[in-house]
């Protein structure tokens, strides 16, 4: 793994390592009052022609791979708003789920994917040890 230390932050060479990370030792219950780490990733699976794609109205659309305890689950998700960094393969982010669509999830094969949810921020693929967050870049 890619790890390597600067005073009390652990900092990650790809979004995939720190994924890997969170999904041994972070955060992977879904719930929605909490938010999840995720990387934007390419997936057909999900039926997405593109992994990141601009909407009409400036907010961004993105396939991501979530923390799991078995190694993530795919989502598609949107940004909460047009502001904030456009995003690009690789990124981390924090993804918020809102609700299980039942019917969304029959179409796939783990229905995890049929979470929705948003994308609230950017976020560096780092973990601050002293106070256990992660590094915000933009909030969307």
């Amino acid at each position: 793994m890619g790890l390597f230390t600067n005073s009390n932050v652990l900092k990650f060479k790809t979004g995939e390592e720190f994924l890997a990370y969170e999904c041994e030792f972070g955060k992977t219950e879904i719930n929605p009052d909490g938010g999840l780490v995720g990387v934007v990733v390419a997936s057909q699976e999900m039926g997405q022609p593109s992994a990141i794609t601009v909407l009409q109205d400036g907010r961004q659309r993105a396939c991501l791979k979530v923390a799991s305890r078995d190694g993530g689950f795919l989502v598609v998700a949107e940004t909460l708003s047009a502001k904030g960094n456009k995003l690009k393969m690789g990124d981390c982010v924090i993804w918020t789920p809102t609700i299980l669509s039942e019917d969304s999830a029959k179409q796939f094969k783990d229905a995890r994917s049929g979470w929705q949810g948003i994308i609230r921020a950017l976020i560096k693929p780092e973990i601050d040890e002293r106070k256990m967050t992660y590094i915000i870049t933009c909030e969307y």
